[in-house]
């Protein structure tokens, strides 16, 4: 991640993004213009960091799927032993059904306790990509947790970004790797950007940089070939 006072001119165009009174928003170094560029430069060129989501609507969504499940843990066993009590017929099913629905909230909450620990363990931390090589490898510890995923520069179809949501001064984006396959499939990953100018030209970049090092690995692989 590249900080405004410390770009150098000659190491690609680098865009910062701040909130009046928050923190970094997005930060990135854009790819460079030319390959010989793209071998000095390449961690600055390659490296794209976001800020993540903030955390507190998703605690508070959390919170509320919790207080739901327990109203229906409380409605679901309120019924089952009204059935019971008044000893009707259908009580084996509505035991059953009783118990299959206990279960289904018993694995949302199992579910959204784990995402809310990743939050608090994770939540702050930056998404990240970065061109290593011939892969992508993106970091975003609020959804994964701390390891990245890598995935070949060859299997990636594009990389676009779209409006996921408007709280307040802070827009959240939903970025989506998409790879080559015979149907469409993606990574998406949210980031909080503060306008949507900055991360158009963010992805306009990183879609560069990844054709760039995609051409790179083409053309070693030729040379390589050539002297073989």
């Amino acid at each position: 991640m590249i900080r405004a006072p410390r770009v150098p001119a000659a190491a690609g165009r680098a865009c910062i993004s701040r909130m009046s009174d928050g923190p970094l928003i997005i930060a990135y170094a854009g790819a460079p213009e030319s390959a010989a560029a793209a071998a000095d430069t390449a961690e600055e060129g390659r490296i794209f960091t976001f800020a993540p989501p903030p955390v507190g609507s998703q605690v508070v969504f959390s919170v509320a799927v919790f207080v739901a499940c327990a109203v229906g843990a409380i409605v679901v066993a309120g019924l089952c032993l009204d059935s019971y009590q008044a000893r009707r017929r259908d009580f084996g099913y509505t035991l059953f059904w009783s118990g299959f629905a206990l279960a289904f909230m018993a694995g949302v909450v199992a579910y959204t306790h784990r995402d809310l620990k990743r939050l608090r363990k994770y939540g702050h931390e930056n998404v990240r990509f970065e061109i290593r090589g011939n892969q992508l490898l993106a970091w975003a510890p609020q959804q994964w947790g701390p390891e990245p995923r890598a995935l070949e520069l060859e299997e990636i179809r594009d990389i676009r970004a779209g409006l996921a949501a408007d709280i307040g001064r802070v827009r959240i984006f939903e970025i989506h790797v998409r790879r080559h396959r015979w149907f469409t499939t993606y990574w998406a990953i949210r980031v909080a950007v503060a306008d949507r100018g900055i991360i158009t030209r963010t992805i306009a970049d990183l879609n560069r940089a990844v054709r760039s090092a995609r051409k790179e690995d083409a053309d070693d692989a030729d040379d390589e070939a050539a002297g073989g």
